[in-house]
Protein backbone atom coordinates (compact mmCIF):
# COMPACT_ATOMS: atom_id res chain seq x y z
CA UNK A 1 0.00 0.00 0.00
CA UNK A 2 2.87 2.64 0.68
CA UNK A 3 6.38 1.00 -1.06
CA UNK A 4 8.14 0.95 1.84
CA UNK A 5 10.07 -1.77 3.95
CA UNK A 6 8.39 -2.55 7.28
CA UNK A 7 10.89 -1.29 9.30
CA UNK A 8 10.52 2.36 8.05
CA UNK A 9 7.05 2.22 8.44
CA UNK A 10 7.38 1.27 12.34
CA UNK A 11 4.16 -0.96 11.88
CA UNK A 12 4.39 -4.05 14.10
CA UNK A 13 1.96 -6.58 15.51
CA UNK A 14 -0.47 -3.58 16.99
CA UNK A 15 1.30 -0.69 15.49
CA UNK A 16 -1.18 0.47 12.72
CA UNK A 17 0.04 2.54 9.70
CA UNK A 18 1.44 5.80 10.06
CA UNK A 19 -0.46 8.69 8.42
CA UNK A 20 2.75 10.14 7.39
CA UNK A 21 2.85 7.77 4.50
CA UNK A 22 0.67 8.06 1.31
CA UNK A 23 -1.11 5.02 0.43
CA UNK A 24 -2.26 3.53 -2.87
CA UNK A 25 -5.99 4.02 -2.41
CA UNK A 26 -5.23 7.82 -1.33
CA UNK A 27 -2.86 8.65 -4.46
CA UNK A 28 -6.03 7.22 -6.54
CA UNK A 29 -8.60 8.75 -5.07
CA UNK A 30 -6.64 12.42 -5.49
CA UNK A 31 -6.65 11.19 -9.15
CA UNK A 32 -10.66 11.10 -9.07
CA UNK A 33 -10.31 7.05 -8.38
CA UNK A 34 -13.78 5.48 -6.62
CA UNK A 35 -11.96 3.33 -4.45
CA UNK A 36 -13.62 0.70 -2.15
CA UNK A 37 -12.37 -2.44 0.10
CA UNK A 38 -13.48 -5.69 0.70
CA UNK A 39 -11.73 -7.52 3.33
CA UNK A 40 -12.10 -11.04 4.64
CA UNK A 41 -9.10 -11.02 6.88
CA UNK A 42 -10.86 -8.91 10.09
CA UNK A 43 -7.36 -9.23 12.52
CA UNK A 44 -4.93 -7.82 10.09
CA UNK A 45 -6.69 -6.04 7.41
CA UNK A 46 -9.31 -3.76 10.03
CA UNK A 47 -9.84 -0.26 9.94
CA UNK A 48 -7.63 -0.63 13.18
CA UNK A 49 -4.66 -1.30 11.03
CA UNK A 50 -4.61 2.14 9.08
CA UNK A 51 -5.05 0.43 5.67
CA UNK A 52 -8.67 1.76 5.11
CA UNK A 53 -6.57 5.02 4.52
CA UNK A 54 -7.78 7.01 0.94
CA UNK A 55 -11.13 3.99 0.60
CA UNK A 56 -14.30 6.01 0.72
CA UNK A 57 -15.56 2.32 1.26
CA UNK A 58 -14.25 -0.44 3.25
CA UNK A 59 -16.38 -3.33 3.64
CA UNK A 60 -14.91 -5.72 6.85
CA UNK A 61 -17.33 -8.63 7.80
CA UNK A 62 -17.94 -8.18 12.01
CA UNK A 63 -21.05 -9.56 12.35
CA UNK A 64 -20.74 -12.38 15.15
CA UNK A 65 -19.42 -11.73 18.67
CA UNK A 66 -16.14 -13.27 17.95
CA UNK A 67 -15.56 -10.81 15.14
CA UNK A 68 -16.11 -8.11 16.56
CA UNK A 69 -13.86 -9.06 19.32
CA UNK A 70 -11.12 -9.73 16.71
CA UNK A 71 -11.59 -6.88 14.33
CA UNK A 72 -9.22 -4.84 17.36
CA UNK A 73 -5.84 -4.93 17.98
CA UNK A 74 -6.26 -6.18 21.72
CA UNK A 75 -9.13 -8.77 20.89
CA UNK A 76 -7.06 -10.02 18.61
CA UNK A 77 -4.05 -10.17 20.73
CA UNK A 78 -6.57 -11.75 23.48
CA UNK A 79 -7.93 -14.95 21.58
CA UNK A 80 -4.63 -15.53 20.26
CA UNK A 81 -3.68 -16.21 24.10
CA UNK A 82 -2.18 -19.99 24.42
CA UNK A 83 -4.42 -20.78 27.10
CA UNK A 84 -7.63 -19.09 25.71
CA UNK A 85 -6.86 -20.29 22.25
CA UNK A 86 -6.94 -24.16 23.65
CA UNK A 87 -10.50 -23.74 25.15
CA UNK A 88 -12.32 -22.01 22.08
CA UNK A 89 -14.16 -23.94 19.56
CA UNK A 90 -12.68 -25.67 16.51
CA UNK A 91 -11.87 -23.33 13.69
CA UNK A 92 -13.74 -20.44 15.86
CA UNK A 93 -17.43 -21.78 14.79
CA UNK A 94 -18.97 -18.43 15.70
CA UNK A 95 -16.24 -16.45 14.06
CA UNK A 96 -17.69 -16.43 10.37
CA UNK A 97 -15.75 -14.82 7.88
CA UNK A 98 -16.42 -14.10 4.23
CA UNK A 99 -16.22 -16.39 1.65
CA UNK A 100 -13.95 -15.43 -1.81
CA UNK A 101 -17.35 -15.52 -3.43
CA UNK A 102 -18.79 -13.15 -0.80
CA UNK A 103 -16.06 -10.78 -1.50
CA UNK A 104 -16.24 -11.03 -5.35
CA UNK A 105 -20.21 -10.24 -5.06
CA UNK A 106 -19.81 -7.07 -2.67
CA UNK A 107 -17.19 -5.59 -4.94
CA UNK A 108 -19.47 -6.25 -7.90
CA UNK A 109 -22.73 -4.29 -5.96
CA UNK A 110 -20.25 -1.34 -4.99
CA UNK A 111 -19.51 -1.14 -8.95
CA UNK A 112 -22.81 -1.40 -9.51
CA UNK A 113 -24.06 1.20 -7.86
CA UNK A 114 -21.31 4.18 -7.41
CA UNK A 115 -20.94 5.89 -10.31
CA UNK A 116 -18.94 5.51 -13.51
CA UNK A 117 -15.10 7.08 -12.79
CA UNK A 118 -12.33 4.67 -12.95
CA UNK A 119 -12.69 2.55 -9.92
CA UNK A 120 -9.57 1.09 -7.64
CA UNK A 121 -10.72 -2.14 -5.64
CA UNK A 122 -8.58 -3.82 -3.05
CA UNK A 123 -9.90 -7.48 -2.26
CA UNK A 124 -9.01 -9.77 0.63
CA UNK A 125 -9.56 -12.74 0.55
CA UNK A 126 -8.81 -15.27 3.54
CA UNK A 127 -10.12 -18.76 2.60
CA UNK A 128 -6.65 -20.00 2.10
CA UNK A 129 -5.54 -19.21 5.90
CA UNK A 130 -5.44 -21.56 8.50
CA UNK A 131 -7.78 -22.88 9.16
CA UNK A 132 -8.45 -23.56 6.00
CA UNK A 133 -12.03 -23.83 4.79
CA UNK A 134 -12.41 -24.70 1.19
CA UNK A 135 -16.05 -24.00 -0.32
CA UNK A 136 -17.90 -27.35 -1.80
CA UNK A 137 -17.30 -28.86 -3.90
CA UNK A 138 -13.14 -27.80 -3.67
CA UNK A 139 -13.91 -29.37 -0.27
CA UNK A 140 -13.11 -33.04 -2.01
CA UNK A 141 -10.36 -31.72 -4.41
CA UNK A 142 -7.34 -33.76 -4.67
CA UNK A 143 -8.90 -36.69 -2.87
CA UNK A 144 -6.87 -39.26 -5.44
CA UNK A 145 -3.77 -37.90 -4.75
CA UNK A 146 -1.45 -39.57 -2.33
CA UNK A 147 -0.67 -36.44 0.09
CA UNK A 148 2.28 -37.04 3.13
CA UNK A 149 1.01 -37.50 6.17
CA UNK A 150 1.68 -34.22 8.34
CA UNK A 151 4.81 -34.50 10.00
CA UNK A 152 5.50 -35.49 13.44
CA UNK A 153 5.43 -32.61 16.04
CA UNK A 154 9.13 -31.39 16.53
CA UNK A 155 8.26 -28.58 19.06
CA UNK A 156 5.27 -30.21 21.50
CA UNK A 157 5.42 -27.38 23.12
CA UNK A 158 4.47 -24.92 20.15
CA UNK A 159 1.65 -22.28 19.72
CA UNK A 160 -0.95 -23.71 18.14
CA UNK A 161 -0.44 -22.13 14.89
CA UNK A 162 2.67 -23.76 14.45
CA UNK A 163 1.82 -27.47 14.61
CA UNK A 164 1.60 -30.14 12.11
CA UNK A 165 -1.71 -29.26 9.46
CA UNK A 166 -2.51 -31.02 6.53
CA UNK A 167 -1.48 -29.72 3.13
CA UNK A 168 -4.76 -30.81 1.36
CA UNK A 169 -7.62 -28.48 2.77
CA UNK A 170 -4.83 -25.58 1.85
CA UNK A 171 -4.82 -26.66 -1.92
CA UNK A 172 -8.11 -27.01 -1.84
CA UNK A 173 -8.85 -23.68 -0.63
CA UNK A 174 -6.40 -22.16 -3.13
CA UNK A 175 -8.47 -24.50 -5.73
CA UNK A 176 -11.55 -22.42 -4.21
CA UNK A 177 -10.23 -19.14 -4.87
CA UNK A 178 -8.81 -19.46 -8.24
CA UNK A 179 -12.11 -20.49 -9.20
CA UNK A 180 -13.43 -17.35 -7.94
CA UNK A 181 -11.21 -14.85 -9.36
CA UNK A 182 -12.39 -16.59 -12.70
CA UNK A 183 -15.64 -15.82 -11.73
CA UNK A 184 -15.01 -12.23 -11.37
CA UNK A 185 -12.60 -11.71 -14.24
CA UNK A 186 -15.62 -12.97 -16.55
CA UNK A 187 -17.93 -10.49 -14.72
CA UNK A 188 -15.96 -7.65 -15.12
CA UNK A 189 -15.40 -8.41 -18.90
CA UNK A 190 -19.22 -8.64 -18.71
CA UNK A 191 -19.39 -5.28 -17.73
CA UNK A 192 -17.47 -4.45 -20.16
CA UNK A 193 -14.62 -3.26 -17.60
CA UNK A 194 -11.80 -6.34 -18.13
CA UNK A 195 -10.07 -4.67 -20.84
CA UNK A 196 -9.11 -0.96 -19.20
CA UNK A 197 -8.91 -2.53 -15.78
CA UNK A 198 -5.21 -3.58 -14.30
CA UNK A 199 -5.36 -6.76 -12.61
CA UNK A 200 -2.97 -7.47 -9.85
CA UNK A 201 -3.19 -10.93 -8.06
CA UNK A 202 -0.83 -11.36 -5.27
CA UNK A 203 -0.63 -12.64 -1.57
CA UNK A 204 0.57 -11.53 1.44
CA UNK A 205 3.24 -14.46 2.38
CA UNK A 206 3.58 -18.38 2.01
CA UNK A 207 3.02 -20.89 4.31
CA UNK A 208 5.02 -23.97 5.90
CA UNK A 209 4.39 -27.54 6.26
CA UNK A 210 7.56 -28.62 8.47
CA UNK A 211 10.01 -27.85 5.97
CA UNK A 212 12.07 -26.18 8.91
CA UNK A 213 10.32 -27.93 11.37
CA UNK A 214 7.45 -25.02 11.80
CA UNK A 215 4.04 -24.45 10.23
CA UNK A 216 2.16 -21.54 9.11
CA UNK A 217 3.93 -18.18 8.67
CA UNK A 218 5.36 -15.52 11.03
CA UNK A 219 8.01 -17.61 12.25
CA UNK A 220 10.69 -17.54 9.81
CA UNK A 221 11.98 -15.40 6.43
CA UNK A 222 12.21 -19.33 4.58
CA UNK A 223 11.48 -18.90 1.28
CA UNK A 224 8.17 -21.44 1.91
CA UNK A 225 6.73 -18.24 3.90
CA UNK A 226 7.92 -15.63 1.57
CA UNK A 227 7.24 -16.28 -2.25
CA UNK A 228 4.59 -15.70 -3.34
CA UNK A 229 2.34 -15.23 -7.09
CA UNK A 230 2.30 -11.47 -8.77
CA UNK A 231 0.46 -11.45 -11.85
CA UNK A 232 -0.19 -8.52 -13.75
CA UNK A 233 -2.72 -8.31 -16.45
CA UNK A 234 -3.97 -4.35 -18.35
CA UNK A 235 -4.83 -5.12 -22.19
CA UNK A 236 -2.23 -3.49 -24.15
CA UNK A 237 0.05 -1.95 -21.32
CA UNK A 238 0.89 -5.63 -19.89
CA UNK A 239 2.19 -8.06 -22.58
CA UNK A 240 0.55 -11.29 -22.38
CA UNK A 241 2.36 -14.45 -21.30
CA UNK A 242 5.58 -12.81 -20.21
CA UNK A 243 7.24 -14.61 -17.04
CA UNK A 244 9.48 -12.75 -15.08
CA UNK A 245 12.33 -15.16 -13.72
CA UNK A 246 14.04 -12.39 -11.81
CA UNK A 247 12.82 -12.14 -7.97
CA UNK A 248 10.97 -8.43 -7.34
CA UNK A 249 9.12 -7.37 -4.11
CA UNK A 250 5.88 -5.61 -3.28
CA UNK A 251 7.37 -2.70 -2.40
CA UNK A 252 7.32 -1.94 -6.28
CA UNK A 253 3.92 -2.62 -6.57
CA UNK A 254 2.10 0.64 -5.65
CA UNK A 255 4.89 2.46 -8.06
CA UNK A 256 3.89 -0.23 -11.02
CA UNK A 257 0.24 0.89 -10.74
CA UNK A 258 0.72 4.39 -11.27
CA UNK A 259 3.26 3.65 -13.89
CA UNK A 260 0.67 1.79 -15.56
CA UNK A 261 -2.71 3.77 -14.94
CA UNK A 262 -1.23 6.94 -14.88
CA UNK A 263 2.24 6.87 -17.17
CA UNK A 264 4.28 10.56 -16.64
CA UNK A 265 2.89 11.16 -13.34
CA UNK A 266 4.75 11.89 -10.53
CA UNK A 267 5.13 8.95 -8.06
CA UNK A 268 5.05 9.36 -4.19
CA UNK A 269 6.16 6.15 -3.90
CA UNK A 270 9.44 4.51 -3.95
CA UNK A 271 10.97 2.09 -5.60
CA UNK A 272 10.66 1.29 -9.43
CA UNK A 273 7.86 0.13 -11.50
CA UNK A 274 7.94 -3.72 -12.16
CA UNK A 275 7.41 -2.51 -15.99
CA UNK A 276 10.73 -2.20 -16.38
CA UNK A 277 10.40 -6.06 -16.54
CA UNK A 278 8.45 -5.57 -19.99
CA UNK A 279 10.63 -3.62 -22.30
CA UNK A 280 13.30 -4.06 -24.08
CA UNK A 281 16.11 -2.76 -21.85
CA UNK A 282 15.31 -5.75 -19.39
CA UNK A 283 17.82 -5.62 -16.03
CA UNK A 284 20.02 -8.10 -15.79
CA UNK A 285 19.50 -9.23 -12.43
CA UNK A 286 17.53 -8.95 -9.33
CA UNK A 287 17.06 -6.11 -6.80
CA UNK A 288 18.20 -6.61 -3.34
CA UNK A 289 15.30 -7.64 -1.58
CA UNK A 290 14.63 -6.85 2.03
CA UNK A 291 12.51 -8.59 4.13
CA UNK A 292 12.03 -8.44 8.39
CA UNK A 293 9.62 -9.61 10.46
CA UNK A 294 9.13 -8.38 14.11
CA UNK A 295 9.56 -9.75 17.60
CA UNK A 296 6.38 -11.65 18.12
CA UNK A 297 5.20 -11.71 21.89
CA UNK A 298 3.78 -15.17 23.37
CA UNK A 299 5.47 -17.00 20.80
CA UNK A 300 7.60 -20.12 22.63
CA UNK A 301 11.51 -20.48 23.02
CA UNK A 302 11.86 -22.42 20.01
CA UNK A 303 10.04 -19.51 17.66
CA UNK A 304 12.95 -16.94 16.63
CA UNK A 305 10.49 -14.41 16.70
CA UNK A 306 10.20 -15.13 20.49
CA UNK A 307 13.95 -13.36 20.94
CA UNK A 308 13.75 -10.56 18.66
CA UNK A 309 13.26 -9.27 15.03
CA UNK A 310 14.39 -10.88 12.11
CA UNK A 311 16.16 -9.75 9.22
CA UNK A 312 16.97 -10.94 5.63
CA UNK A 313 18.39 -10.25 2.11
CA UNK A 314 17.33 -11.75 -1.24
CA UNK A 315 19.13 -12.06 -4.22
CA UNK A 316 19.05 -14.27 -7.61
CA UNK A 317 21.81 -16.21 -5.94
CA UNK A 318 21.64 -16.50 -2.38
CA UNK A 319 19.82 -15.48 0.87
CA UNK A 320 21.45 -14.67 4.13
CA UNK A 321 18.64 -14.35 7.27
CA UNK A 322 19.94 -13.12 10.47
CA UNK A 323 18.63 -12.69 14.17
CA UNK A 324 19.18 -10.27 16.76
CA UNK A 325 22.42 -11.74 17.76
CA UNK A 326 23.83 -11.75 13.85
CA UNK A 327 23.60 -14.67 13.53
CA UNK A 328 22.94 -16.32 9.93
CA UNK A 329 22.19 -18.49 7.53
CA UNK A 330 22.89 -18.55 3.66
CA UNK A 331 21.79 -20.27 1.26
CA UNK A 332 22.92 -21.03 -2.45
CA UNK A 333 20.04 -20.78 -5.41
CA UNK A 334 19.41 -22.62 -7.69
CA UNK A 335 21.62 -25.02 -5.89
CA UNK A 336 19.48 -24.92 -2.87
CA UNK A 337 15.95 -23.35 -3.35
CA UNK A 338 14.35 -25.40 -0.72
CA UNK A 339 17.01 -24.11 1.48
CA UNK A 340 18.07 -27.15 3.16
CA UNK A 341 21.97 -26.70 3.66
CA UNK A 342 23.13 -23.37 5.53
CA UNK A 343 26.65 -22.62 4.41
CA UNK A 344 27.01 -19.28 6.73
CA UNK A 345 30.13 -21.01 8.37
CA UNK A 346 31.86 -22.40 5.46
CA UNK A 347 35.08 -20.37 4.39
CA UNK A 348 34.16 -20.36 0.64
CA UNK A 349 31.48 -18.38 1.64
CA UNK A 350 32.65 -15.98 3.88
CA UNK A 351 33.08 -13.14 1.46
CA UNK A 352 29.34 -13.52 0.52
CA UNK A 353 27.86 -13.73 4.16
CA UNK A 354 29.87 -10.30 4.82
CA UNK A 355 28.26 -9.31 1.91
CA UNK A 356 24.93 -9.31 1.97
CA UNK A 357 25.60 -8.45 5.84
CA UNK A 358 26.65 -5.17 5.07
CA UNK A 359 23.65 -4.64 2.76
CA UNK A 360 21.13 -5.16 5.98
CA UNK A 361 23.80 -2.85 7.93
CA UNK A 362 22.95 0.23 5.14
CA UNK A 363 19.59 -0.16 4.68
CA UNK A 364 17.51 -1.83 7.91
CA UNK A 365 18.15 -0.60 11.21
CA UNK A 366 19.37 -3.10 13.70
CA UNK A 367 17.01 -5.64 14.60
CA UNK A 368 15.80 -5.07 18.00
CA UNK A 369 15.39 -7.50 21.05
CA UNK A 370 12.04 -8.88 22.37
CA UNK A 371 11.14 -6.47 25.51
Amino acid sequence: MTGRWMPELGVDWVTPLPARDTTLAEALAARGYRTGAMVANISYTGPWTGLDRGFARYEGATVSLMQVVRSTAVGSWLTELPLLERHLPPAMSDYRRKTAREVNEALLAWLDHSGSRPFFAFLNYQDAHEPYLPQAPFDTAFATLPYPPPPAPRHPTAHLSARPRDMRPYDQAIAYIDHEVGRLLDALAERGLLDNTLVNITSDHGEEFGEHGVWGHGHTLYRNALQVPLILQLAGRVPAGVVVEHAVSLRDLPATVLALVAPGTRSPFPGAPLTRHLGPDVPSGSDSLLVATNWAPRRPPWDPTSRGDLQAVYTDSAALIRDVARQAELYVFPADSAEQHDLATDPAWAATVAALHAQLDRRLPPPARAH
